[in-house]
């Protein structure tokens, strides 16, 4: 039971999703708690085995980021249970709003990899330094919204101007992430208009748009988590002011959030995600470099090119 005149204090805004309950909180918790549970050994199974040569900095992306979902997923079942426990709120908040930047990052790390193989001069070191700030970036974004977003419970509500302050760092760092969550789909329409990647010829063709659809659907759907999330921020109200609006609902919360993740991380694996954006062996030159240059451009087929690529 918390103390309203000791912190940690409510919250001057209903948290996302709005205080859980029993129903219908702990089914569909427990729901996607089960999706989560099913996909870990699936994804390691097929990064493994199927794909020797996937890179494992997705391998631990793609596992950390379900296992984050499972103990944010567990922590609201209990707090949908002692309602009174701000604790566990606070916990739950904060790794929700960590979680989803996971993804964020796995997005831009294939983004560079999408970028070195079709645009021209995308092998050059400047454009790997722009990727590193980005996601340097989301990493100073991260670390802003958790503090923010725990620190706001340990702000005196008569503490106006510190909670509007707090306020507009959660709006400045939400509206950043939501514009590097699209910005994979800006990579894509440069690589396609301006650096000539239509001259794709052959097997890779196929290829190439196996992997611009599914980073430009993937960006998407976390452009479109990135925008409710920011958008509840934008239009936050204070604890016991107007009637609830439909998206500070839970159906909005489960559908614009959890749905959506699942949707993507499924279809990371159903597409061989990581397999996709491997970098291609060539003999006896090592992983995708031909006299200096990397990517596609420049070189002779591969036999596995010639007979087909499962990627």
């Amino acid at each position: 039971m918390s103390n309203p005149n000791k912190p940690p204090y409510p919250p001057p805004a209903p948290p996302p999703g709005l205080p859980p309950t029993p129903l219908p909180d702990i089914p569909l918790s427990g729901i996607f708690i089960l999706l989560y549970l099913l996909y870990i050994p699936l994804h390691l199974f097929f990064s493994t085995h199927s794909n020797p040569h996937s890179k494992p900095i997705l391998t631990i992306i793609l596992t950390i980021f379900p296992s984050l979902r499972i103990i944010s997923l567990s922590l609201r079942i209990s707090w949908s249970l002692n309602p009174s426990n701000l604790q566990l709120e606070i916990a739950s908040t904060a790794l929700t709003f960590a979680g989803v930047l996971l993804l964020y990052i796995l997005n831009l790390l294939v983004s560079r990899r999408y970028v070195r193989d079709y645009a021209i001069s995308g092998y050059r070191p400047i454009v790997k330094g722009i990727f590193r700030s980005l996601i340097g970036i989301v990493l100073i974004c991260l670390i802003m919204g958790v503090i923010v977003s725990v620190n706001v419970y340990f702000v005196s509500p008569k503490d106006k101007n510190v909670l509007r302050e707090c306020r507009d760092v959660l709006l400045v760092s939400g509206t950043i992430l939501a514009v590097l969550a699209f910005t994979p789909v800006i990579m894509v329409v440069l690589v396609g208009c301006c650096c000539k990647a239509g001259d794709v010829v052959g097997i890779e063709k196929k290829r190439y748009r196996a992997r611009t659809e599914l980073l430009v659907g993937t960006a998407g759907l976390l452009s479109l988590e990135g925008g409710f999330r920011v958008g509840m921020v934008y239009e936050a109200r204070l604890v016991g002011e107007e009637e609830v609006k439909w998206w500070e609902g839970k159906a909005a919360f489960y559908c614009f959030v959890y749905l959506v993740e699942v949707v993507v991380v499924y279809w990371v694996l159903a597409a061989r995600f990581d397999g996709r954006f491997r970098k291609r062996r060539i003999e006896g030159e090592g992983l995708g470099v031909v006299r200096g240059r990397r990517g596609w451009r420049g070189r002779v087929n591969t036999q596995e090119e010639v007979f087909g690529d499962p990627g």
